[in-house]
């Protein structure tokens, strides 16, 4: 942690071109890190799944069946794997989006450090812009997991974070 400390201190020092550079590379690496993922969702088949994912969890010190194993233990605490539409538990989703969309707004905060920053329709660009191909990136990355793992699995990882977050409360 202090290595990351100490390499963000020296690239913020060493002057905003560096930091645009390094977030120029970040930006790549990230669109890289997307393709990849969509590759893999949607040419994985989805029978190949619970098998793949109980063999990560085997390399990974876990139980050789951990796909069931989860499943089980979300229906024992009374987990519906197939629930009825809920429009309340799809609107208190917005705050998650939300924190996944700030981002693309973020330069409006720097604006006296961004090229053009003083014209309107640049910013606009900008703001909409990252809104736009954000919200694309995240939807197919929604529908890839869903295509993979199914809405059940989804419930069970749903349950699992729950049951483990609840206890910090």
């Amino acid at each position: 942690m202090r290595t990351n400390a100490l390499i963000s201190l020296v690239l913020l020092v060493s002057g905003f071109k560096n930091y645009v550079r390094f977030q120029h590379v970040i930006w790549w690496g990230t669109l890289l890190a997307f393709a990849v993922m969509f590759f893999v969702l949607f040419t994985t088949p989805a029978t190949a799944f619970v098998e793949r994912l109980n063999a990560f969890a085997v390399a990974s010190g876990g139980a050789p069946n951990f796909y069931e194993t989860a499943k089980a233990a979300a229906q024992a605490q009374g987990v519906d794997l197939n629930p009825p539409f809920n429009l309340l538990a799809t609107l208190l989703i917005a705050p998650i989006a939300w924190t996944l969309l700030q981002w693309a707004t973020y330069s409006a905060q720097q604006n006296g450090e961004i090229k053009d920053a003083k014209s309107f329709q640049s910013q606009v660009f900008i703001m909409v812009g990252s809104l736009v191909v954000t919200g694309i990136l995240l939807a197919l990355l929604a529908v890839g997991i869903e295509r993979v793992a199914g809405s059940e699995f989804l419930y069970v990882v749903g349950a699992g974070y729950s049951a483990s977050s609840s206890c910090r409360w």
